[in-house]
């Protein structure tokens, strides 16, 4: 009878770039990537408050429109009362 064969465990930890593990700086540029894409392609309404204070906290986004539709949103998401 044939020895059965047994699988290998699925490694846990850092996800892999082909073959080899992401450091955390490459996780973290990674997070922002995405981070940035979901600011430039989502309606405001569906940007989470993390994503608010990413825009509110990065010097690119400062004064411009963006900046002003992050502070609605983030007040929207903290039910505070819109001025107009």
């Amino acid at each position: 009878m044939p020895a059965m064969e047994k699988k290998k465990p699925l490694k846990r930890g850092r996800p892999s770039i082909n073959s080899e593990a992401m450091t955390a700086a490459q996780r973290k540029a990674k997070q922002r990537r995405e981070q940035d894409n979901r600011i430039q392609l989502q309606p405001t309404e569906q940007w989470s408050e993390a994503d608010c204070l990413r825009v509110m906290t990065t010097k690119k986004y400062y004064n411009t429109a963006i900046h002003e539709l992050a502070w609605n949103r983030l007040g929207e998401i903290h039910n505070y009362a819109k001025n107009d």
